[in-house]
């Protein structure tokens, strides 16, 4: 249907009477009687174009009217020039073809679905929340990918930071459809594998980009659509967005226009790159230390210990009293691999991170904590490492010799020693997947022993739990959701209920993160996810539930 319009169309416009060039118009050095050659050729033009997009099925649209009228504002030498800057456009969101892949760092949502890398890059000292990441697209990039950086993180599943950013991603051609505007993750993969470039808005206060920033967290689960000569639109209402155009908004909205060099239709990742309102960032290769060690000398100091990194003239040590904060104040610098911090306060715990310096500031390392008592421990990670088996680790407790580790089944019950060990962590092999465990864990002495610790609880099983993010109805007998990836899931279960409490029907099994279900009476319903392994037989609990509601009215016109 769309390949019949497109043909109508023109053949409309061929029949049509000469152009009129309006007393707007910048292209005045063609003639009436030339114009009648160049319709015949953006005639031809706009047919390949619209034959492309068909054959691709690609999100966008575009007018003939619209697409003469951009030709006629003359700053292209020929219409094979202009059609060559549209089929650029496609590129842009080319970067989205990685998401039906294994990149796991698409769709991330705040849950992290695997471990993110900070080893090569200072990705974590340069970036900052508001900064503009180009990705060139591969080898062929013409006009690259665009995201907002959200901000950096404190992942307690993984226990690292990440740097969490905001795009919108769209399939091309037969791989998928588009996914919209959603979280992602920037890493030292990500980052050279796509060809990263860190751009920063040379005159933006912070408020300005915290505002941009929060516009589009505001757009987060809208469609993705790439408008063409439609206009750009700023508004918080649009309902869907492509890569380029989600940024500029978001800039644009705080009085700042990052499309100064127009030099394409619609707005392009390019365009924001080359902007003179974007100062590019530098990113360097430097190695980043891991700490080996925290000694408790005595209840007010401790010794930090950690890895060489080559060329390292320097190094930068600093404290926090949150392991998860993003303020840790530096503390000492030291050509040394190694630093006693004195005069704290008893009692406290203290969490340190260390970066190197050669020609550039390295990443921080991940941070380690240290309690500087003899009393309860703080257990800082459990999770589970498989199908039968968790993982904890805990604070180093001051003059501790040992520590005793108690599992339950129930936060309130009782709980059993399954451990007794010197280190500061424990696996715990064994186990039914599937089943929460609350772990506590105990210090001791030679001569006395700490009250047990505050439970942290833990699921071993090789499927977690899926998060529903996304809803819309689509028609007014048809939905859609998506939901988070979980590693080794191999399909899931989407379940279906009238009401939220009610009686949940499995009605699908798919082996993708998203689903359209058609043919339903108009109305809400409420839909839960479950991840299944078929290697080891294992699913996951079930999601919360999502509402989502069918459209209230046909789209379009019924009198049409």
């Amino acid at each position: 249907m769309k390949r019949i319009l497109s043909i109508l169309l023109v053949i409309i416009f061929l029949l049509s009477p000469g152009i009129t060039v309006s007393a707007k118009t910048t292209y005045d050095d063609i003639s009436k009687n030339s114009l009648s050659k160049y319709s015949q050729e953006l005639a031809s033009a706009y047919i390949e174009l619209s034959q492309f997009i068909a054959d691709n099925d690609l999100p966008a649209s575009i007018s003939i009217e619209a697409f003469e009228q951009e030709y006629l504002k003359g700053k292209y030498h020929s219409v094979s020039e202009y059609l060559n800057s549209f089929y650029s456009l496609f590129e842009v969101d080319s970067a989205s073809k990685w998401t039906n892949d294994t990149k796991w760092y698409y769709n991330t949502g705040v849950t992290l679905m695997d471990k993110p890398v900070y080893n090569n890059y200072n990705l974590l000292s340069v970036v900052q929340a508001g900064d503009i990441i180009f990705e060139a697209s591969g080898s062929s990039g013409i006009s690259g990918h665009i995201a907002i950086v959200e901000g950096i993180y404190y992942d307690t599943s993984y226990a690292t930071f990440y740097i969490r950013i905001i795009e919108a991603i769209g399939y091309l051609g037969s791989v998928g459809e588009g996914d919209g505007v959603c979280r992602g993750v920037l890493d030292d993969n990500r980052y050279q594998e796509r060809q990263g470039t860190v751009l920063r808005v040379s005159t933006a206060t912070s408020s300005q980009k915290a505002s941009a920033v929060s516009f589009c967290i505001g757009q987060i689960g809208k469609g993705y659509w790439l408008d063409l000569l439609d206009g750009p639109d700023t508004s918080e209402y649009e309902n869907d967005w492509y890569c380029s155009e989600l940024v500029w908004a978001a800039y644009k909205n705080q009085g700042i226009d990052l499309e100064t060099t127009n030099n394409s239709p619609g707005i392009t990742p390019k365009e924001i790159r080359d902007s003179s309102l974007t100062d590019t960032q530098t990113v360097s290769t430097i190695g980043t230390p891991a700490i080996t060690s925290i000694t408790v000398n005595s209840p007010t100091t401790v010794r930090l210990n950690w890895s060489v990194v080559n060329g390292a003239s320097y190094y930068y040590v600093y404290r926090s009293s949150s392991i998860s904060s993003n303020t840790y104040s530096l503390v000492a610098i030291t050509p040394y691999t190694s630093f006693t911090n004195s005069n704290l306060t008893a009692g406290s715990t203290y969490y340190y991170r260390i970066s190197a310096e050669t020609t550039a500031l390295g990443n921080k390392s991940q941070p380690e904590g240290v309690k500087l008592s003899f009393s309860a421990p703080v257990i800082i990670k459990s999770c589970p490492v498989g199908s039968t088996s968790v993982a904890l680790s805990w604070c180093k407790v001051y003059n501790a010799i040992g520590y005793y580790v108690y599992r339950s089944t129930s936060a309130s019950g009782t709980y059993t020693k399954v451990s007794a060990t010197t280190g500061t962590s424990y696996s715990d092999y064994g186990l039914a997947s599937g089943t929460t465990y609350y772990y506590k864990v105990v210090a001791h002495n030679s001569s006395s022993s700490t009250g047990k610790s505050s439970y942290k609880s833990v699921i071993p099983t090789t499927c977690q739990k899926p998060t529903i993010y996304w809803g819309s109805g689509i028609d007014i007998d048809s939905l859609a959701i998506k939901w988070t990836n979980v590693p080794n899931a191999t399909s899931y279960y989407v379940y279906r209920a009238t009401s939220a409490s009610g009686t949940y029907t499995k009605i699908a099994t798919v082996d993708k993160t998203s689903y359209t279900n058609t043919g339903l009476s108009m109305g809400t319903y409420y839909y839960k996810i479950v991840a299944y392994n078929s290697s080891t037989g294992q699913t996951s609990h079930y999601s919360d539930y999502k509402e989502v509601s069918t459209m209230m009215s046909a789209k379009g016109n019924v009198c049409d």
